[in-house]
């Protein structure tokens, strides 16, 4: 019973957190929308934990910095974000904490990653609302006893206990 109970409470936290980007006016992000003022995208998140961020971020392989450092776009211009994602092309990407919650920032001009930037921010959603979980869970008193990710439907199976004394 309680299992079952740890199990859909872990499904509502995922679901809490599973539309983490979307435009400003809480209108949902689709593929292929993008808010750009410049040659920099600019995608709105609803990412508001920066240690959960970059835990996702490095749970993703990529080279994570939270170094000031300026990024350049194609055009020359600049910005500075709070986290930088090292490309391979030297060209980085990088999120920037608008007081709120992290915009997601770059220039697809340089875009160098394994897959189209849409499915590079459900796998970083995915990732961040399994850590929001692992924390919250945590922070309540629960163990992780099992986490799975299953490579082909990249479904994610957690199940946590925690003992009454």
């Amino acid at each position: 019973m309680i299992i079952m109970f740890l199990k859909l409470l872990s499904i509502l936290f995922l679901l809490k957190e599973s539309y983490a980007f979307f435009l400003s006016n809480n209108r949902f992000i689709g593929r292929n929308q993008i808010i750009s003022a410049s040659h920099f995208s600019t995608i709105y998140t609803e990412l508001k934990e920066k240690d959960i961020l970059i835990k996702s971020l490095k749970d993703m392989n990529l080279n994570v910095f939270e170094e000031s450092q300026v990024i350049v776009g194609h055009i020359g211009e600049e910005i500075n974000p709070d986290i930088i994602i090292k490309q391979n092309n030297g060209e980085n990407i990088g999120f920037s904490f608008n007081g709120k919650n992290y915009e997601f920032i770059a220039d697809l001009q340089y875009w160098d990653q394994k897959v189209p930037v849409e499915v590079f921010l459900e796998r970083l959603n995915q990732r961040y609302s399994v850590n929001s979980v692992l924390v919250t869970a945590s922070e309540s008193g629960f163990c992780t006893d099992y986490l799975k990710v299953d490579p082909l439907s990249g479904t994610v199976e957690i199940e946590l206990s925690r003992y009454d004394y």
